[in-house]
């Protein structure tokens, strides 16, 4: 329940107080000069959505966020850095754009995932380019 879900805020506040985020810090900085697609669908689209606020906000380049499918219509992925979020890393829209996005080569490619052994993660373990 989400009553449940509160008591562990503060939790789950001090975990992120101690997480490890160096190599999260150096990808993002190295996309800081391009714009961003900040892919993610069902809830991690909401990050998604706050991750380009972010990047909008601090780095004054445009950001939008977008769905698998969205992105997968985007001509020109070449030119950006493409920020791909994913609780589980094993949802097959999320598994498609990130071979869309591995195929189009973008400016920098960054996956955020929760899980370290997903099918994401393996999948980006296999190029050395990719944050």
């Amino acid at each position: 329940s989400y009553q449940s879900e509160l008591a562990t805020l503060p939790k789950t506040y001090q975990w992120s107080l101690e997480a490890n985020v160096s190599q999260l810090s150096k990808a993002v900085s190295q996309a800081a000069s391009y714009s961003l697609l900040s892919v993610g669908s069902g809830g991690s689209y909401t990050a998604a959505h706050f991750a380009a606020s972010l990047h909008e906000h601090f780095f004054s380049r445009i950001a939008k966020s977008v769905t698998p499918l969205a992105l997968s219509q985007n001509k020109m992925l070449g030119e950006q850095a493409v920020l791909l979020l994913s609780a589980s890393g094993k949802n097959p829209d999320v598994l498609g754009a990130f071979n869309r996005a591995i195929l189009s080569e973008p400016r920098r490619l960054i996956i955020l995932c929760f899980r370290r052994d997903s099918p994401l993660a393996r999948l980006a373990a296999k190029f050395d380019y990719v944050d």
